[in-house]
């Protein structure tokens, strides 16, 4: 074995062969210690060798040496040959700053501001002249900095310190200069940003809070990692009383679904001419400017808080909850949600989900809850009601389950299915209606057991092209035109459905279409009770025709009505109307 600095190389052997130690590893500490030091490529000692330095084929590297080391060298895969301790500096790179020597008589070492004893590393205090000795003064001139271990440990820890603590100790840490490199510290402050949090957290926004917008709130939650916890690890932002969300909040490809937003007041404010930023149009190829945005299989802040528009229905695509793009989520709670909005209350779009049970999303100027482009909402007993066209929609393969829900009062259609979507509507209002209450077309599916879609504008229940509405015991009456609707090939289930009090035909099937109406009550209609044409069949058992202003029970065009038991005045049929055993057919 042998070592050797000679002119600006450092060499090194195998022990057992004498052979270069061709790729060897060259490890460098403090002398006596396990703690790293740096050695530099040149004598100018400005750039820093990696620890370990790497030799090369020929077994050396360029290593300069400042001060005193230990000196471990291993083969190249790993297994040491030989250690050194103490190894002192053998080219005189190392001069102290001040021009004494390296270590005086007491074992203290200079180096511009920082000194180093045997006892710790001290730096020159503010307006301190280094002139007294800090084992003796009492740290009049000079500060103990913490030791490599304390502020590795420090950022390890990072929830049990104070960030200013811990700035204070990285400021320290960087003037440790003949102990830590610039790297080193970058890197050490890049971990304090990504700290783990083992705590729930709370933060407060708003005059007098702790940060003056939702925004900032969750810059900062965001640098900050919940650590896994089976009760879970949560964050809150609450919005003080009399706080205005006057921002956008989009989040794109982050899941920040363990934070909630909650407020102080019973309603926050939306300010509608801050939605000033498009949120989808470079990704998604259409503009929108949501209050709360999510996209790229993000996660938004769960909402916990309702929000209202400071100008109801202003349009503009400036929706209240919006999540798009294949795995983004959101998560409304009850009672929570955006109401007034713009455009949309609450959308999912683009193969996204939205959580919203219970949720408010009325008075929305366009639609109140919709789902396009196969994606899924969850609007369990949500209030959807007062949109400015549909309250309940779903299109393009889309699924809503909307049990229970309010979407009363639209002025076009109140629950919607298109392009092969589906709506679980059991129970749900979608009363009052400016043309359809509940409308299912193109091969779409409603199930709307019960549910109420009295006073509609024109028709009740409108099932077109190929599409199936389930609306047992369900509500149609008072239809400005037709209480129940089948249309092209189209099937509804009514069976002790109320489709009475119609302006023209309480039910009508058209076009090859089935209804199944049995014991259904489609009295007082304006014009026909039960009206079957072109192929169209109508069972309507028991059913209620009377008091229709033409004809109770008529089928024409091939059509069949299957009537027995039912009440009304009978036409004489264009094919066949079977009551009470007793045919009509044309004459």
């Amino acid at each position: 074995m042998a070592v050797s600095i000679i002119g600006p190389k450092f060499y090194a052997w195998a022990s057992d062969t004498g052979a270069p130690l061709a790729f060897g590893k060259v490890f460098t500490y403090q002398a006596g210690t396990n703690t790293p030091k740096a050695t530099f490529q040149s004598e100018d000692g400005v750039t820093e060798n990696a620890n370990p330095v790497i030799l090369n084929g020929a077994g050396y590297a360029g290593i300069y040496l400042i001060g005193s080391y230990k000196i471990v060298v291993k083969d190249a895969d790993d297994v040491e040959v030989w250690t050194a301790d103490p190894v002192t500096d053998a080219s005189g790179l190392q001069n102290d700053q001040r021009g004494v020597p390296e270590w005086n008589a007491d074992q203290e070492y200079y180096q511009g501001s920082v000194v180093t004893t045997l006892a710790g590393v001290y730096r020159l205090k503010s307006g301190g002249d280094g002139s007294s000795d800090p084992d003796t003064d009492g740290g009049v001139n000079w500060t103990q900095l913490p030791t490599r271990e304390e502020v590795d440990a420090k950022a390890d820890q990072a929830t049990t310190y104070t960030e200013t603590e811990v700035n204070n100790l990285l400021d320290a840490k960087a003037d440790q200069a003949t102990t830590y490199t610039e790297t080193e510290v970058n890197n050490l402050i890049d971990a304090k940003a990504d700290q783990a949090t083992t705590a729930d957290i709370l933060v407060t926004v708003g005059t007098g809070g702790d940060y003056p917008t939702i925004n900032a709130a969750l810059e900062y939650l965001s640098k900050l990692q919940p650590v896994y916890a089976s009760a879970g690890i949560t964050a809150t932002i609450n919005l003080l009383t009399g706080f205005t969300m006057a921002e956008q909040v989009l989040v794109r490809g982050l899941d920040m679904g363990w934070v909630t937003i909650t407020g102080a007041d019973a309603e926050t404010v939306i300010t509608h001419t801050a939605l000033t930023t498009d949120f989808t149009t470079a990704d998604y190829g259409f503009i929108s400017y949501p209050a709360f945005g999510v996209s790229k299989g993000g996660v938004l802040p769960r909402i916990d808080q309702l929000f209202t528009f400071d100008v109801a229905n202003v349009g503009d695509g400036k929706n209240g909850i919006m999540a798009v793009g294949a795995g983004s989520s959101a998560d409304v709670l009850a009672g929570a949600g955006v109401n007034d909005a713009g455009s949309f209350g609450i959308i999912a779009d683009n193969g996204s989900t939205i959580n919203a049970e219970e949720a408010n999303a009325s008075g929305a100027g366009s639609f109140g809850i919709a789902a396009s482009r196969s994606s899924t909402i969850n609007a369990h007993a949500a209030d959807a009601s007062g949109a400015g066209t549909y309250g309940i929609y779903a299109y393009n393969g889309s699924t809503i389950n909307a049990e229970g829900a309010d979407a009363s009062g639209a002025v076009t259609n109140g629950i919607a299915a298109s392009r092969s979507s589906t709506i679980n509507a059991h129970a749900a209002d979608a009363s009052g209606a400016g043309t359809y209450g509940i409308f299912a077309e193109d091969g779409s599916t409603i199930n709307a057991e019960e549910a109420n879609a009295s006073g509609a504008g024109s028709h009740g229940i409108y099932a077109d092209d190929g599409s199936t509405i389930n609306a047992e015991e369900a509500n149609a009456s008072g239809a400005g035109a037709t209480g129940i609707y089948a249309r092209r090939v189209s099937t509804v289930n009514a069976d002790s459905a109320d489709a009475s009090g119609a302006g023209s035909h309480g039910i009508y099937a058209d076009d090859g279409s089935t209804i199944n109406a049995d014991t259904a009550d489609v009295s007082s209609a304006g014009n026909y009770g039960i009206y079957a044409n072109d192929g169209s069949t109508i069972n309507a058992d028991s059913a209620d025709a009377s008091g229709a202003g033409a004809l109770g029970i008529y089928a024409k065009a091939g059509s069949t009505v299957n009537a027995a038991g039912a009440t009304g005045t009978l036409a004489q049929a264009k094919n066949t109307v079977t009551n009470n055993g007793i045919i009509f057919q044309e004459g």
